[in-house]
């Protein structure tokens, strides 16, 4: 497996093994992701692991969700995850080192919910293997009892 090597400044933070890589270079800086990168990541047995990717394709995901299904009268019950993105709290705001600790049974529900919108439409390649990696991640979280992080990088 990879490693994914994640710094600030000039100082090595972690080594990550890199579960995938979903981010494409820019066409004009060619940093990837326009450096707008998430991680989300998790340990075990001493190991940490993570999915990189583009922040702006879970954007682009959660607001065509949000378009779509979120109402007035629905708002207060969707997932906090959601709620999170849409009033920039919790994880949406977090610029910590290590990440935010998700509520892994909301964002799993957040997940699902995604799932079902996803269904309905036609969608980029790119976003749905952002979307099975991460419910395959928060599922293995799930069965470690584990928690499972956000960093927006």
């Amino acid at each position: 497996m990879e490693v994914y090597k994640y710094y600030i400044g000039k100082e090595q933070y972690i080594s990550f093994q890199l579960i995938n890589d979903l981010t494409l270079p820019c066409p004009i800086c060619y940093a990837p992701a326009c450096g707008k990168e998430e991680i989300l990541w998790y340990k075990d047995k001493g190991k940490y692991f993570a999915l990189v990717y583009d922040a702006n394709v879970l954007t682009s995901i959660l607001s065509q969700y949000f378009k779509h299904n979120i109402t007035p009268d629905n708002y207060a019950s969707t997932t906090q995850f959601i709620r999170d993105w849409s009033e920039c709290t919790g994880w949406e705001d977090d610029m910590s080192v290590e990440g935010y600790l998700l509520d892994l049974d909301d964002f799993i529900n957040t997940l699902e919910l995604l799932g079902s919108d996803l269904a309905k439409r036609p969608i980029e390649a790119l976003k749905m293997k952002l979307f099975r990696e991460m419910e395959s991640i928060a599922l293995r979280v799930r069965e470690l009892g584990g928690g499972l992080r956000l960093i927006r990088a």
